[in-house]
């Protein structure tokens, strides 16, 4: 801004149906854990409203701004929050003895008890809590946020500090769970394969704005600009043209530095109107002879190949173009070789340019 402010989110607006879970994704100081504060009650919006279920929490219209402790959601912190001075009872109790969700006495035990189990710890309860592992914190985390049965689960990026194999594990369970009670969830993660894995929903942000809300599956496969397509994933971009309306297989010809292109894209499209072509890296189909299809398939010359033990990562020149593609790992291909190489018209998608 002019006076020197720097807008940490502007003008973000989103949706939880209730039981769902939403994934706000995207680099490092792009503004989703500032949303996910606004939400809890730790941050305060310049303007705009925030409901939790039918309560308005927020508004500065109408000067509302109920207290974090107030708002009846739960959270769970990248760094756990775990009291080192008590014991997993003692921290999963917290909020019901000392917090704004107190209960009587009589029904501390039990609510302990059963979100203990919940997420596997129950014979821990005595436990003091520097005895944990990490996944075991994360999962004291968890339960302390639950233990007050939430109308709203709040999650800032609670797996990052596992280590790989661990992350993978609690993500399965963690999705189980959230299943199993179906509470509503707002989930903060750069980490694009745990959004895929986990979200029913996502929402893919860059400064401080959302630029594409959907499922995982039309995030990763029908990407509505180009920083969508690269941070979900790995793509091929190459700028073209419209050069055909449809033909009679229903694809759309577009003039790029590949050669044509047919595509069988979403949008409507006029002729001569600029345009972005993507498509993955495993939709880019490699072949050591010359046979194929008559649409989309072109001779290139293998630059680069890297093994990573289930794939092969490779970097085909066709043209000016650098192609990427990921094949089987037990396919042979030396650099240097010619190849062939081939991409269906239905994975490839189509990107205006900005007007």
């Amino acid at each position: 801004m002019s006076d020197g402010t720097v807008a940490a989110v502007r003008g973000v607006s989103f949706e939880i149906p209730e039981g769902a879970f939403l994934t706000l994704l995207g680099p490092s100081g792009c503004g989703k854990t500032t949303t996910l504060r606004c939400v809890a009650g730790l941050e305060a919006p310049d303007s705009g409203e925030i409901h939790i279920g039918e309560r308005l929490v927020f508004s500065g219209s109408q000067g509302v701004a109920v207290p974090a402790y107030k708002r009846g959601v739960g959270m769970v912190f990248q760094s756990y929050a775990i009291w080192p001075h008590m014991t997993v009872f003692e921290n999963v109790a917290f909020p019901l003895v000392h917090g704004g969700f107190r209960v009587p006495r009589s029904q501390v035990k039990e609510r302990v008890r059963k979100a203990l189990e919940l997420i596997g710890l129950a014979e821990l309860g005595s436990r003091p809590a520097p005895l944990l592992s990490g996944g075991q914190q994360q999962r004291v985390s968890l339960a302390r946020a639950l233990v007050y049965e939430p109308r709203l689960l709040l999650l800032d990026e609670p797996l990052s500090n596992l280590d790989a194999k661990l992350r993978e594990e609690m993500r399965l369970e963690l999705r189980e769970l959230i299943d199993r009670l179906k509470i509503s969830t707002l989930y903060v993660t750069h980490d694009q394969e745990e959004a895929l894995v986990l979200s029913d929903r996502i929402a893919v942000m860059r400064d401080g704005q959302i630029l594409q809300e959907g499922s995982p599956r039309e995030i990763y496969l029908d990407p509505l600009n180009p920083f969508v397509a690269s941070f979900v994933g790995k793509a091929n971009f190459v700028d073209g043209s419209v050069e055909g309306q449809k033909d009679e297989r229903g694809g759309i010809a577009i003039r790029t530095s590949l050669g044509q292109l047919i595509c069988a894209p979403r949008l409507d499209l006029t002729i001569g109107e600029q345009v972005s072509v993507v498509f993955r890296p495993e939709d880019v189909h490699v072949r050591t002879d010359s046979s194929g299809h008559d649409r989309n398939t072109f001779p290139g010359v293998v630059e680069r190949v890297i093994f990573v033990g289930n794939k092969i990562l490779c970097e085909i020149r066709v043209g000016s173009v650098l192609v990427q593609s990921e094949i089987n790992a037990r396919f042979k291909l030396q650099q240097g070789g010619k190849v062939t190489v081939e991409i269906s018209p239905e994975c490839i998608g189509v990107i205006r340019h900005k007007q």
